[in-house]
């Protein structure tokens, strides 16, 4: 039964019930008053239930589409969507699929999250709502051997050329390939005012004995964390996106990058 039977159901029990109270005594007075609070408090339970709210995403790239149990899941070519919102649904069934975009080629879904966790490898799911959720539909840009393949952003940088920003990345990746288990999914350079700023912090961790730093370099991160054992003894949680994970480089300006610390600010 749908919410709108259910409500009307216990609609119909509450007026029966003022119905018998205005025709019986004390007695049946007691008896419909507690039939009343009875039904009243159902149909606050059912409106209660009616608020679950269920947000479908992609990340920028690729389409969705929805419907409700027993309806056929539509997408639109005209006008192509990549984000929803779907009010009132508690206690039904709806329908997510997922489609690449041919927009944006070479990149291939690979998932659904939900709430920031892998749910399913599956294009089209079919869910029950009990509950606010977000489904995030997740694609992946993939070499001709289909494998993932992290996106560099070089920005527009006035200090550093490519290189000097691939001789970041390089020195990144020297320390997240000893990460067992996760994957990389996006380097950016961040800005020269950004960077100009972090010097000074960089400087402050620097070794004792070390030449003070002259250039820092500030590159943020997506990632996606190890699963199962490989998360133990790390502060991560296990099977989960991270987002704008920042790291922090320093050199002797003509050095090698130094890579100092990374993390959340």
């Amino acid at each position: 039964m749908n919410n709108f039977g259910k409500t009307a159901t216990v609609a119909a029990v509450l007026t029966l019930a003022l119905a018998l109270a205005g025709c019986g005594g004390d007695a049946g007075s007691s008896t419909s008053s507690a039939e009343s609070t009875s039904a009243a408090e159902s149909m606050s339970a059912v409106s209660q239930q009616g608020q679950a709210v269920v947000r479908i995403n992609t990340e920028g790239v690729g389409e969705i589409a929805w419907a409700y149990e027993g309806e056929e899941v539509v997408f639109d070519d005209e006008y192509p969507m990549q984000s929803a919102y779907v009010a009132d649904a508690y206690g039904q069934t709806i329908g997510i699929e997922a489609r690449e975009d041919a927009s944006y080629e070479g990149y291939h879904f690979v998932k659904w999250n939900k709430d920031g966790k892998k749910f399913s490898e599956d294009r089209r799911i079919d869910v029950l709502v009990d509950g606010d959720a977000r489904y995030v539909a997740i694609f992946e840009f993939v070499d001709a051997d289909g494998e993932a393949v992290t996106s560099l952003n070089y920005g527009d940088s006035e200090v550093y050329t490519q290189e000097d920003i691939d001789a970041a990345f390089d020195a990144i990746m020297t320390e997240f390939d000893t990460w067992t288990g996760a994957t990389m999914k996006r380097l950016s350079f961040t800005d020269d005012a950004i960077c100009e700023a972090d010097l000074e912090y960089c400087n402050s961790l620097r070794e004792e004995g070390d030449a003070a730093f002259t250039q820092a370099i500030v590159i943020a991160s997506d990632f996606h964390s190890p699963a199962g054992a490989d998360v133990e003894g790390t502060a991560w949680e296990p099977d989960t996106d991270y987002e704008d994970w920042d790291w922090h480089l320093a050199r002797t300006e003509g050095g090698e990058w130094k890579l100092l610390t990374w993390g959340y600010a």
